[in-house]
């Protein structure tokens, strides 16, 4: 039975290996040219409730540098709360909002305050927990994290260890979450208008599920009810072991 799951298994990998090229490839239609102008999405992420933020002040003066910041703190060392009300605590300045602006957007806003105390001081915003979830036939499924502020679906699939030879390029779904509403959106990778859609470019806590070819979910079937037969006999073999034991020790009795 083992041998014969074998053989199986590899004949289902070999008709996959046969796939054309076609199937595997990326952007197979639509495909822009280097003379083409592509109108791409704005990839600047909004801050969002619950987002944790470094922000660091710097001024001419040490002293009034201190001020601006957390106790003890250098860049990227200690870092802020956005508390569901959209709102941070800085030292001297007090509540800012930040909800729905970009990491720039609020240097800036906090760059105008700082002036009212400081002259010519520069601020550093950088969004820490920029994180999305890739699901699916994916070499590495989970959670990735994303270094910098700027990460596209490709990015984030080639953080997760690229597609495997299973996994539908036609049918990637993106699930984002914004104010409480979840949405569904499908992305067709082998489409090269791909990057011109408002979905190209992910955000914080976006989920990207690879959805697996009909090859894959028969392979898969197919392994689970034979792992089930195989559990069967074994466990009728073992029974049928002891009962000749027990009948073989009441014969010799």
């Amino acid at each position: 039975m083992k041998k014969l799951i074998y053989l199986l298994s590899f004949i289902c990998l070999f008709l996959t290996s046969c796939k054309t090229k076609d199937n595997l490839t990326y952007f197979r239609t639509n495909t822009p040219t280097a003379e083409q102008v592509v109108t791409q999405a704005n990839w600047q992420l909004k801050i969002e409730p619950g987002d944790e933020l470094s922000i660091y002040v710097h001024t001419d003066m040490e002293e009034v540098t201190a001020l601006f910041n957390l106790p003890d703190s250098k860049e990227d060392t200690k870092t802020y709360l956005v508390d569901k009300s959209g709102n941070i605590s800085l030292p001297k300045i007090g509540s800012v909002h930040a909800a729905g602006l970009t990491t720039t957007q609020l240097a800036e806003e906090i760059t105008r305050k700082v002036a009212e105390f400081a002259e010519a001081p520069t601020v550093r915003v950088k969004l820490m927990n920029f994180k999305v979830s890739v699901l699916g036939e994916v070499a590495k499924p989970g959670v990735v994290e994303v270094k910098s502020e700027r990460c596209t679906v490709l990015e984030a699939l080639g953080l997760a260890g690229d597609m495997t030879i299973f996994g539908k390029r036609e049918n990637v779904t993106l699930i984002r979450e914004e104010d409480g509403v979840v949405s569904y959106h499908r992305l067709n990778l082998a489409d090269g208008d791909l990057i011109k859609s408002p979905y190209y470019y992910m955000q914080q806590n976006d989920v990207l599920y690879v959805e697996p070819t009909e090859t894959r979910m028969q392979q898969s079937e197919y392994s689970t009810n034979n792992s089930y037969k195989i559990q069967v006999v074994s466990a009728i073999i073992s029974g049928a072991s002891v009962i000749a034991s027990l009948v073989i020790a009441l014969a010799i009795k």
